[in-house]
């Protein structure tokens, strides 16, 4: 008998920015990402699992990122502090702004852009799933040009975490396999 589980999917889903769009005065990006999660899981272990102890890969995508943004005067991602899935605590560079069993609101403001994350849970086609959405806000050209540079990244790291927290959920282990993911523009396609 093969004791080796099968590695969790992530898959690209509707987003449903709902009342995130509001807190950054629009929305310039947005995308989600969805995982199948053991029923009974809560917004906030979900979070946990994704974000408690990246995999090294994520680790790595975020160290280089910090070495790349550092000389252009950008934040880098303070991995000092512990993760704590509360209000007002830190989940990697995420700053966790509201914190509850049904969602989880996290994001950062720079001088570039601001995101913010939400995660739920919710009842997917396959039983419970988590999914994480990210919505975008740019400040001047510098962050439509920066996020242009790291969207692809942003993907991976994105689906590695998500399928990193559906695989800690499920207590199996994650390989660095990364589908194609799908996010749009606000208004493209719609004019």
């Amino acid at each position: 008998m093969n004791s080796r589980r099968a590695v969790p999917r992530s898959r690209h889903v509707e987003p449903d920015p709902a009342d995130t769009v509001g807190t950054l005065g629009g929305c310039d990006h947005i995308d989600a990402v969805a995982v199948d999660v053991p029923q009974g899981t809560s917004a906030r272990d979900f979070v946990q699992a994704m974000l408690g102890t990246p995999p090294a890969s994520t680790t790595r995508l975020l160290r280089l990122r910090d070495a790349l943004v550092k000389p252009f005067g950008l934040k880098g991602t303070d991995r000092s502090e512990e993760t704590r899935i509360e209000e007002g605590g830190r989940a990697g560079p995420l700053h966790l702004y509201r914190v509850g069993e049904d969602e989880v609101v996290a994001g950062k403001d720079d001088k570039h852009l601001s995101y913010r994350s939400t995660f739920k849970v919710r009842p997917g086609p396959h039983g419970w799933e988590g999914v994480a959405t990210t919505v975008v806000r740019y400040h001047r050209y510098a962050g439509r040009a920066y996020f242009a540079v790291i969207k692809p990244f942003h993907v991976l790291i994105l689906y590695s975490l998500a399928r990193h927290g559906a695989a800690v959920l499920a207590g199996a282990k994650t390989t660095s396999r990364e589908p194609e993911a799908k996010s749009r523009e606000p208004g493209a396609g719609s004019r």
